[in-house]
């Protein structure tokens, strides 16, 4: 029997000399039993170098590959291959196209370079085309077969090669001892046929090459060994456990004796090692599991091999990806972040290949929390940044749709299209790749049903674009079916829903197969499915029917867990098609109030989802969808469909609807709510919201339970919702507030802050269903169930509660996460206390500059981890509180009002859906002074939510400049809703300063030019603005925090066109000041960002535009230059000072898009976030002259001091008062008369207003002459400017700082 040897290359030896061969055999032969230090030292010391010789060079190219080093190998492969004048003849031309295509393919692994490969591979195709296998040298069938190692790149090897080929192919590489090679391709082939399939071609190829070798002969005992432990992995999971178990025994009493008992313990080859620990593991423990892939890549990190860290590593997040969502607990986090992070930081030193890394990057992974999703965005920015020219479209594709689900996780709008069009054209080169590949095979009718590669592809898209796919796989498996006369034309007519009279008589098999060919899978689908109106129950179940008897059957082609897997996806496309229609039809406007319509869609879409559970039951377990995780989830939403019936009142009139089927879902709930409670967290969420839908409709059909019953499950919707909320603190800036916001709009159907305010009122016995839902139904207007709060006192809190998490959420939130904290609230903390190590452990944490992105991913998640205890911590809970943005609670808002005063009333007004009381009116003004809650009463019926929608619509539309104000009528209808400050009336005084914290359309309104009896409101009161009681609370410690001693530093920001700055303010205060001026050219994006951060004032005067479409680019206007505009998203970026404030003098500064859960998203949002603590702006477009008028007002209110001044104790200024007496001066024309509201009512005071104005340059009384002549005046306008010394002193001051 001829020699075996250990290279895979050795028809090359003949240029080399007899010892150069054995070295080069014992190098190979340590490279593959993991010896890599030692088959290093034969290269260097016993070889001439690579370049010289052509097998030398590939086969240490070769090492470089085994240990993962592509890199490497593709830059000795490229150097070899430029060297190869100097081989001197030695080579041939296969020799050098072998060579060409090592090179390529080494270039896909190293950098992703897949066009070049593929150029060179289809070189080889176009050379080999003339000749047949048989005819082939042995250097050509190393090129073919390297040829087809590009394959992994591809779903199918490229195109020139038929099935039947592949297998001649096998075949001569067996007769011609090349077993290396063949079992490589037969796996290859393997990977693209059925389950079943691969392990009949393997024990084909064992038996095979059993005849033709020497199991005395170590190269081939070691095949041999190879071979049986992949077949042993083939058995195993196809469950064959025995068979798995008999090649698994063989293969470790080989290792124990001669020849293979020169693999000792301490060089195992890794490969061997991760095989037996694969097999081994396959019932063990999950510990154990992890421990030993654990034990292979120490192993693997021991012998310096790199490639073979990657399969115990997916290894690890296959096993944990299998452990069902609902048994993840803490341990697994923890095992899963350690292997991540360690990996990251291993693939981090610039020498791991692009294909390496994605496959660390492409982890089994939900991304389902923020932190998980970020790590992804960082991994994927830097690898782009690594391999910038990857184009593997299959890696890419898979790449960028992660992204997108990234970004959407996280709640970010940025990059999101561009990773969109990335992942799209990606998924097109795929589909140009299949096409071409399809175009160069041959198939046969077998070779075809067994490709099992590409049916899986749809599941990657959503469920309600699956239907077009399977029908196009199960078409084309009913067309091998017939060719096979599995399946007869009446059996696939009636199928496809095709008649079956057609194919009765007459009908060849050509004639009905071009018949199914031509049959386009989208008109098959419409036809099954019914795609815009689902087809009749009783018609889909004749049909469904005819499907699952033709899967079920055995068929060897196509393994059963992919018929089955096919079945019950039909059914799944055919639930999520009905559930379109039902939410559809339900939703529709025509619809809302037919309650026979109402209840068909729900008991349609009820059945449809049960009988899908019942399906799923019988498959068989290899399919796809029958996992524990799976089944559960199907079963929770029949549990769901549970509380979607009962939400119709006819089903509980016909009966339908028992509390019995609620208390039965509720208990089913609450097991899965603790399943859920470690590592699903939207799942738990989506959980609570049904839970507490359930035990409401509990309450309102039956009576079984209290009105507030519900409280319990909202109260930890709420928290968990809090947790996902704070997950976007990674974010900074406007991708905050925007991840923020947007998880109120995904979780908007949850609408928990209504449901709880709804349920106080039911408590409290003003409820809708206590005076009419329950005599509506079942005549009784009392619940017999007590209530669980039985205090008047606390019920009320509790609404005060729920109203403050409503209000300005994503604002608040986002505003605490970047305040800065007054010293008082560290200065308690004892040094040697839990609070202060753990502030101060945050802070190294936070000093700490990340070397790699392993170590910066490691930092977050440790960052997150101390937070966490920062929260339990109780010392650091009004710290936490603050920076969390935490919604305040009663007694919070009780010592906010105390601090504010007894001259302060706040008026907070929450709306009230109709459908939570019976009491007319929907808004709910609640009243605090000093301390006390002084109102809680509901405006009468004649003032509504609608009602004020309506008036904004009509009278602030500012395509009419008449309805803006100007117009007696719109004047006279703003007195209509002079209701909305009658608290002002009954609860303060005059000269009180009233906090308004208004709600959806009410942020629109001037409720400042309200009456009072005959007098207008800011007249009689100081009016200030708030998005919510909490910012209001983060605002006021950001102005306190403020020092009042610290000089007054002023930027005053002239940006109105050459010719309208005549109309500028005279601002006759600035030189009181340390003021920089910026104006005409020196005005532009760049400076004003330079010179924002260091002034404690910012007064700016120019055009503003707003488009609520997209409130990001609200902006304002430098000169009317586009490019030079300052966005929200600019603002977002800036740090101002602590305690700033800015005033905006412009066209609807104060403009901002309302959210669900009144988040502002506008100019003054962005502010507040970059530090100012109150921002004087405006509600609509103003005219210029006006502007200048209160800006001129304001001022010498704010700065004057002495007789008469506004300042107060500690050199805080009264900022609601100056802005009281401004627009007071600008509401009387000269002969002192009442303008109309449009001049005047637009400005408006958000935030703090006790202002510490801190030391002006040189500030004199009101009123008050400097030595030597008149008020000194510093007109913003273009011409004074340019000649100002102040500005070029400013400049200075911006350079030196």
């Amino acid at each position: 029997m001829d020699k075996t040897y250990w290279g895979d290359y050795s028809d090359l030896y003949g240029t080399l000399e007899p010892e150069q061969i054995e070295a080069l055999e014992e190098a190979i032969h340590a490279r593959k039993l993991g010896r890599f230090d030692e088959a290093r030292t034969i290269y260097q010391n016993r070889l001439p170098p690579a370049y010289l010789i052509p097998v030398v060079a590939i086969e240490l190219s070769s090492l470089d590959g085994r240990q993962g080093f592509d890199i490497d190998r593709s830059d000795l492969l490229k150097t070899a291959l430029a060297s190869h004048e100097i081989w001197k003849g030695k080579e041939t031309g296969n020799e050098l196209r072998l060579l060409t295509l090592l090179c390529a393919e080494s270039e896909i692994r190293a950098a992703g370079r897949l066009k070049e490969a593929v150029a060179e591979a289809r070189d080889v195709k176009a050379h080999l085309n003339d000749q047949e296998l048989e005819n082939y040298t042995d250097i050509e069938l190393f090129s073919n077969w390297m040829r087809l190692d590009i394959d992994p790149f591809f779903p199918n090897p490229i195109d020139g090669v038929p099935w039947s080929g592949i297998r001649r192919l096998i075949a001569l590489l067996v007769q011609r001892r090349k077993f290396n090679q063949a079992h490589t391709l037969l796996r290859l082939e393997a990977d693209l046929t059925g389950e079943s399939k691969r392990t009949e071609f393997h024990q084909q190829f064992i038996a095979k090459c059993e005849e033709n070798i020497s199991l005395e002969d170590e190269p081939s005992l070691f095949l041999i060994v190879i071979a049986k432990l992949y077949l042993a992995e083939r058995l195993l999971k196809v469950g064959d456990i025995g068979q798995a178990g008999t090649h698994l025994s063989w293969v470790i009493d080989k290792l124990k004796t001669p020849p293979m008992t020169s693999v000792t313990s301490q060089d195992y080859p890794c490969r061997l090692l991760e095989k037996v620990q694969t097999a081994q593991n396959q019932s063990s423990s999950l510990a154990d599991i992890i421990n030993g892939h654990e034990k292979v890549r120490e192993h693997a990190r021991a012998a310096k091999d790199h490639l073979m860290q990657i399969p115990p590593l997916m290894d690890i997040y296959r096993v944990l990806g299998d452990v069902p969502p609902m048994q993840r607990d803490a341990n697994w986090e923890r095992m899963y972040q350690s292997n991540f992070f360690r990996d990251v930081e291993s693939n981090s030193n610039g020498k791991a290949s692009a294909v390496f890394i994605i496959q660390v990057i492409l982890r089994p992974d939900e991304l389902n929390d923020s932190a998980k999703a970020s790590e992804y965005l960082d991994s994927l920015h830097e690898f782009e940044r690594r391999f910038p020219h990857f184009d593997l479209p299959f890696y890419n594709s898979d790449l960028y749709r992660i992204a997108v689900r990234a970004k959407i996780t996280l709640g970010m709008t940025t990059e999101l299209k561009d990773f969109e069009e990335k992942s799209r054209i990606a998924t097109m080169n795929i589909r140009n790749i299949e096409a071409t590949a399809h175009g160069g095979w041959q198939f046969s009718a077998n070779d075809r049903a067994n490709e099992d590669v590409f049916w899986q592809e749809y599941r990657v898209l959503p469920v309600m674009q699956w239907p077009e796919y399977l029908l196009a796989i199960t078409i084309s498996w009913i067309k091998a079916d017939v060719e096979r006369t599995l399946l007869s034309y009446t059996e696939a007519a009636k199928i496809l829903c095709m008649d079956p009279k057609m194919f009765q008589n007459h009908v060849t098999s050509a004639d009905f197969l071009q018949h199914v060919t031509d049959l386009r899978p989208i008109k098959a689908a419409e036809v099954l499915f019914g795609i815009h109106h689902p087809v009749d129950s009783q018609i889909w179940e004749s049909r469904f029917e005819s499907y699952s008897t033709w899967l079920r059957r055995d068929n060897p082609f196509v393994p059963v867990g992919v018929r089955h897997t096919i079945l019950g996806d039909i059914q799944q496309a055919r639930c999520a098609l009905v559930l379109k229609y039902y939410m559809e039809q339900a939703n529709d406007r025509r619809n809302l109030k037919n309650e026979d319509l109402q209840l068909d869609l729900r008991l349609f879409t009820a059945r449809e989802i049960a009988k899908y559970l019942a399906i799923v039951k019988t498959l068989d377990s290899r399919a796809i969808g029958t996992s524990q995780a799976s089944i559960f989830a199907i079963e929770w939403q029949t549990m769901n469909s549970t509380v979607i019936l009962a939400n119709s009142s006819k089903a509980y009139k016909e009966g339908l609807i028992h509390d019995t089927d609620l208390l039965e879902m509720q208990l089913w709930m609450q097991d899965a709510l603790e399943r859920f409670r470690h590592t699903q967290i939207t799942e738990a969420l989506a959980t609570c919201a049904v839970l507490s839908s359930a035990v409401n409709m509990r309450y309102k059909l039956f009576g079984t339970v209290s009105a507030d019953a519900c409280l319990e499950y909202l109260d930890r919707l709420e928290q968990i919702y809090t947790d996902i909320r704070r997950e976007r603190s990674v974010l900074k800036g406007s991708d905050n507030f925007i991840a923020r916001a947007t998880i109120v709009e995904l979780w908007s159907f949850m609408r928990h802050y209504d449901v709880a305010i709804g349920a106080c009122m039911e408590a409290l016995g003003v409820g809708h269903v206590r005076f009419s839902y329950h005599h509506l139904l079942i005549g009784q207007s009392t619940v017999s169930a007590p209530r669980n709060i039985a205090d008047n006192q606390k019920l009320l809190a509790e609404i005060m509660k729920w109203a403050q998490k409503k209000k300005a959420r994503s604002v608040v939130e986002t505003l605490g996460s970047e305040i800065i904290l007054p010293s008082s609230l560290f200065a308690a903390l004892e040094p040697t206390s839990q609070g202060y190590k753990l502030l101060k452990r945050e802070s190294d944490l936070q000093a700490i500059v990340p070397l790699s992105l392993g170590e910066k991913l490691r930092v977050r998640a440790e960052l997150s981890s101390i937070r966490r205890e920062m929260r339990s911590c109780l010392e650091l809970q009004p710290i936490m509180d603050i920076r969390d943005g935490t919604s305040l609670e009663q007694t919070q808002i009780a010592a906010l009002s105390k601090e504010l005063g007894p001259k302060c009333l706040i008026v907070d007004y929450v709306h009230i859906p109709v459908t939570h009381t019976a009491l007319p009116g929907d808004i709910l003004p609640m009243v605090y002074r000093d301390g006390q809650l002084l109102s809680s009463s509901i405006l009468g019926p004649d003032l509504s939510l609608e009602m004020i929608q309506l008036y904004v619509q009509t009278f602030m539309d500012e395509t009419n400049e008449e309805a803006l104000l100007l117009s007696d009528e719109a004047t006279e209808a703003l007195e209509s809703l002079n209701p909305l400050v009658l608290p002002v009336a009954t609860f303060s005084k005059p000269g009180d300063t009233i906090v308004f914290c208004p709600t959806q359309s009410l942020h629109r309104l001037p409720l400042h030019a309200l009456k009072l009896g005959d007098q207008i409101l800011i007249e009689r009161n100081p009016v200030v603005y708030t998005q919510s009681l909490t910012m209001l609370s983060l605002c006021n410690i950001s102005a306190s925090s403020r020092d009042a001693s610290a000089p007054l530093d002023a930027l005053l920001v002239q940006a109105l066109p050459k010719h309208q700055s005549q109309i500028a303010p005279k601002m006759s205060f600035a030189s009181h000041l340390n003021t920089s001026v910026l104006s005409g050219n020196a005005l532009t994006k760049a400076t004003f960002q330079a010179a924002a951060p260091s002034a404690s004032l910012i007064h700016f005067h120019g055009h503003v535009g707003f488009d609520e479409s997209t409130p990001l680019d609200h902006h304002l206007d430098i000169r009317g230059l586009a490019a030079e505009r300052i966005t929200a998203r600019d603002v977002f970026g800036l740090r101002l000072r602590t305690g700033a404030h800015v005033t905006l003098i412009g066209c609807g500064s104060g403009k901002a898009r309302i959210g669900l859960h009144d988040d502002l998203l506008g100019l003054s949002t962005a502010f507040h976030y970059a530090g100012a603590s109150s921002i004087a702006s405006t509600l609509w477009s103003i005219d210029n002259a006006d502007g200048a008028a209160f800006a001129e007002a304001f001022y010498d209110e704010v700065l004057a001091v002495g007789d008469g001044g506004n300042e107060g104790e500690g050199g805080v200024v009264d900022l609601a008062r100056a802005m009281q007496r401004a627009v007071l001066s600008v509401s009387v024309d000269a002969e002192g008369n009442r303008r109309a509201p449009y001049h005047w009512a637009a400005f408006t005071l958000h935030g703090a207003w006790r202002w510490k104005r801190g030391v002006a340059a040189a500030a004199g009384r009101r009123g008050e002459k400097e030595e030597g002549g008149d008020v000194a005046e510093a007109t913003l306008t273009g011409a004074d400017v340019a000649a100002s010394d102040t500005v070029e002193e400013g400049y200075r001051d911006w350079e030196a700082g």
